[in-house]
């Protein structure tokens, strides 16, 4: 990164010699001449990441393609699933919590289920990059969790 301080006063007699998108008065006109924005602003150079941009197309086709009904429905589905697996952690969570006379987060915060429901782990060693989840933990109750993952699982 780079800074630059221009006085208020000299702020729309300068230009800048690079100029980019970030600086373009009225970028979506598209326009031959460019015409900077006023302040400091019209200092900014660069354009937008021409990666992320060149991607949208496909993307958009991929919707279109599927159609907005389709995609909602998957949505609602993959929420439905996830609150469940969630829940059903939670479950398992206040069970052990509950036998061994601890609170719930000394089994696993929350961010931990949370990173589960996510990441879905399907087997200890997968379980154990999980954040949250040492050594320790995961022989005590590796086994009881990935089954509860296990049993959520949606149907392929």
């Amino acid at each position: 990164p780079a800074f630059l301080y221009v006085r208020r006063d000299l702020q729309e007699q300068l230009f800048n010699p690079i100029s980019g998108w970030w600086s373009q008065g009225r970028p979506f006109d598209f326009g031959l001449d460019y015409q900077p924005v006023s302040g400091m602003r019209r200092f900014l150079s660069g354009t937008q990441p021409l990666l992320s941009t060149a991607l949208i197309e496909p993307a958009v086709d991929m919707l279109l393609q599927a159609g907005i009904d389709a995609l909602r429905a998957k949505s609602q589905r993959q929420t439905a699933y996830l609150v469940a697996l969630w829940e059903a952690l939670r479950e398992q969570r206040r069970q052990l919590a509950e036998e061994q006379g601890v609170p719930p987060y000394v089994i696993f915060h929350d961010r931990t289920l949370q990173e589960m429901c996510f990441s879905l782990p399907r087997d200890c060693s997968e379980l154990g990059m999980v954040s949250g989840v040492g050594q320790r933990k995961l022989e005590k109750y590796g086994v009881q969790f990935l089954r509860v993952i296990a049993e959520h699982a949606p149907a392929h």
